[in-house]
This record gives structure tokens, sequence and C-alpha cells, in this order.
């Protein structure tokens, strides 16, 4: 059992999430609340490239819609790079475009604020696999 309490740090309710099912997600976005931490979620997907100039964007709208940050500047410039983190490190180094399908977790607590992404990945449809990535920053 996925065990959250007030001592848990926020990168580990992000990744949980991302990486959840529905079931676990109502879980841990309820047992997160519980304990002050803000939460949203959204799905991205497309090809890797043209995502560079749109994931990041995705995010902030999900955070602000959400409620986990709002649409101050300090707080918007925390979710960028926390999610360009997470977007680079998810990544992978070639000049070969692949496909894109990853949810996207942003939770925050009164001082940071953690981005994560996992997913699948492919070049081709035999090539595809998992991927994940991370990005805290302080808000």
């Amino acid at each position: 059992m996925i065990s959250i309490d007030s001592t848990t740090r926020i990168g580990k309710i992000a990744m949980l999430l991302s990486m959840s099912n529905d079931e676990e997600e109502r879980y841990i976005k309820e047992v997160a609340a519980k304990y002050g931490f803000r939460v949203a979620l959204t799905y991205i997907a497309g090809e890797a490239q043209k995502l560079n100039a749109t994931y990041s964007k995705s995010v902030i709208n999900a955070a602000v819609a959400g409620g986990v940050i709002k649409k101050m500047p300090n707080q918007v410039h925390s979710v960028l790079h926390a999610s360009l983190e997470a977007f680079q490190s998810m990544m992978p180094k070639t000049s070969v475009s692949n496909n894109i399908l990853t949810k996207v977790a942003i939770v925050a607590d009164s001082h940071w604020l953690a981005v994560t992404t996992y997913g699948d990945s492919a070049f081709s449809a035999l090539t595809n696999h998992e991927r994940a990535g991370m990005g805290i920053m302080h808000l």
C-alpha cells in the first residue's frame, strides 16, 4: 500500500501520481490533499520536437487551472523551470524524432513544487518503452 503523510516529499507524491492508474490516482490525490499538498494532472502527447514548444505551456496551464499555483510571475517561473527539467530528463538525446505519450503530475506544498512525467516514448511501434522525468523548484 502507498504511504503518504505530512513528511512525504513532493517528488515522491508527484512521481506516484504520474505513474498511477485511475484508482491509485484518486487515492493519492485524496490523501495528498488531506496533508495540504496541491495537485494537478495532465496528459501530453505528440512528436518530441513539436512538444519542445508546447510542453511547459501545457504544464503551466494545468497548474493554474488545477489550483496548484496562482498566475503570479514567481510561481509560473517555478513551474516553468521544474517542467523543463522533467521534460529534458525524459527525452533521449538523439537526432531521430520520437513520439511521446506522458502523464504529468504537478504537486506543491507551501515552499516547493515538483513536476513529474511518466509515459511511453517510441521511434517506432517496435521500440516503444517507458520513460520518466522529474523537476523540483522552490516556489
